[in-house]
């Protein structure tokens, strides 16, 4: 069984892995900084905030480690005005399997 430390732990390293976001609006790659990082449990959320000045279609969430890598995606295609902000969330759960 994994020790409440040992889940700090490896959620701290997960969440270090995490540098940057990226979308593509209007056919052209984004990278955005990440809005918020947040550890609850055995989960690490990952958030990019569009705000209203971002209008247009986005597409293809990422997040992104420190060399440009993919290491999240969320497929979603948004058409966004300037009404309201937009946050985009990403989640990975650290689960433990007994063999």
């Amino acid at each position: 069984m994994i020790s409440p430390y040992g889940m700090t732990q490896i959620a701290n390293k997960v969440s270090t892995l995490l540098v940057q976001g990226a979308y593509i609006k209007d056919g052209q790659q984004v990278k955005v900084p990440i809005f918020r990082k947040e550890y609850s449990g055995n989960s690490v959320r990952v958030y990019l905030y569009l705000t209203d000045e971002d209008i247009g279609t986005f597409t293809d969430f990422q997040i992104l480690d420190e060399g440009g890598n993919v290491i999240l995606t969320k497929p979603e295609n948004i058409t966004k005005n300037e009404d309201k902000g937009l946050l985009v969330a990403f989640e990975v759960s650290i689960q433990e399997v007994e063999s």
